[in-house]
């Protein structure tokens, strides 16, 4: 399931269930919840101009903290266990900030992925514009601070994320889906966020490790992409995750392509009933992620990062008679299809066939040419 921790689950299913029972709502149903979030699934794909206008309507809140929190908390696990075996300055952090913080579904993932690594008290800062969604925010937080035995001090800013400044000690900036909603509204076009946002973005990593989070949508992911590169360029913070190089990004080659993650996540109990009704989703979790931090010294050319054997899988499988094929995008800063034919196919190399979108690998001897044979072998690695 998500992150190295078997109570993960068990933590996040006691999380949901005590949202339901303990929130401002009196008895709500899975068809009231289910309503609500075909409502606001709506506007994140067709009309997103609306999004940040109606940021405190009650039906909405009642989706977010209901149904998609529980959906949106294991994101930040997976993201956060990658950021942490790459970089230890992801690891452990005291006192974090929650940029554009929402209902809680990025805090709440915060303090699941930190229980999975012992930690015992933290302090969480939540910016968001909208006080009644940072009433939530504290409620949900508490609640997971309660499942997972973690002590935490909560401060809240009613704030614009452009405008509040972050406290000195933070040691770590999250920030899930926030900065898309500044994206212009019209879907058609490339997407480009703006030079404010990438001095903001640049600011964060600057200051402490940063994670961007954002919706696996061609258009936003591709903006995120455009940001990474921007702020590589400028060469003031180290790039963590997800790229296994530093060179430009290769899929924005083709405006067809964007990277993304793709992991298998089974829905928490309540939430699988609100899908049966809303058939939106499905057991699969999709998201874009962009990991920063301040730059250290001794990173240079021999980084590993920029290892050509280390590979991040950027496509699903693509299945074709006898063989199947796979787009990577290697250390090098190349992007490859590579292909295992069917019958050459072994336990080595399996892991290309087998490893969801977005799965870390590395190959100790590179392969003669893109077909890999079954003598090649393929590890799973977090760490690059």
């Amino acid at each position: 399931m998500v992150g190295a921790d078997s109570n993960v689950r068990a933590w996040l299913e006691a999380i949901e269930k005590a949202l339901w029972r303990e929130g401002p709502w009196s008895d709500p149903t899975v068809a009231e919840v289910a309503k609500a979030v075909c409502s606001l699934s709506d506007l994140y794909t067709l009309e997103r101009g609306l999004l940040s206008r109606r940021q405190g309507d009650d039906a909405h809140l009642l989706a977010k903290t209901l149904y998609f929190l529980a959906s949106d908390a294991p994101k930040v696990v997976m993201a956060l266990d990658e950021c942490a075996a790459r970089d230890a300055r992801f690891a452990l952090p005291r006192n974090i900030v929650d940029v554009g913080c929402g209902v809680g579904a990025t805090s709440v993932g915060l303090l699941l992925s930190l229980a999975q690594r012992g930690a015992r008290a933290v302090t969480i800062t939540g910016v968001d514009h909208e006080p009644s969604v940072l009433a939530l925010w504290a409620m949900a937080v508490r609640v997971a601070a309660r499942v997972v035995k973690i002590d935490v001090t909560l401060r809240t800013f009613t704030d614009d994320l452009l405008t509040r400044p972050l406290p000195k000690e933070t040691d770590l900036v999250l920030c899930q889906t926030a900065l898309n909603e500044r994206l212009p509204g019209n879907r058609s076009g490339e997407l480009t966020h703006d030079a404010t946002t990438l001095d903001l973005v640049e600011g964060w990593g600057q200051a402490a490790p940063t994670l961007l989070i954002e919706p696996a949508l061609r258009a936003t992911t591709r903006a995120l992409q455009r940001l990474r590169d921007l702020l590589v360029a400028r060469g003031h913070v180290d790039l963590i995750a997800p790229c296994p190089h530093r060179q430009a990004c290769p899929m924005l080659a083709n405006e067809r392509d964007w990277c993304h993650e793709a992991r298998r996540v089974p829905p928490t109990p309540l939430a699988a009933e609100v899908q049966r009704l809303t058939r939106r989703r499905d057991e699969t979790s999709l998201f874009s992620m962009l990991a920063i931090a301040p730059r250290l010294p001794q990173r240079g050319p021999n980084d590993p990062t920029d290892s050509p054997h280390l590979w991040r899988l950027v496509s699903d499988p693509l299945g074709s008679r006898g063989k199947t094929e796979r787009w990577v995008c290697c250390g090098d800063g190349r992007l490859r299809q590579v292909r295992v034919l069917d019958r050459e196919r072994s336990d080595t190399n399996a892991l290309l066939i087998e490893a969801e979108r977005g799965t870390l690998v590395r190959l100790p001897v590179l392969p003669a040419s893109d077909r890999i044979a079954p003598s090649d072998v393929v590890e799973r690695t977090l760490g690059g």
